[in-house]
């Protein structure tokens, strides 16, 4: 396992993100339109290279389905 695919597990099982929803405005009526997903990193967890995170992820899932 290289250091990214370990460093995301250590994420995951020491809990060190948080799921976070941010609405998203309309400023011409200041309305709500929608809102956007985020995942933090806290605990002074952090992540060098959020692409090759993304892409780990996305080749995982694509093997389980």
């Amino acid at each position: 396992m290289n250091t990214c695919n370990t460093s995301i597990k250590e994420l995951i099982e020491k809990r060190q993100f948080e799921h976070v929803y941010r609405p998203l405005w309309d400023l011409s009526n200041w309305k709500i339109f929608g809102y956007e997903s985020l995942i933090r990193i806290v605990n002074g967890g952090s992540i060098h290279n959020i692409e090759h995170l993304f892409q780990i992820s996305q080749n995982k899932v694509a093997r389980e389905w």
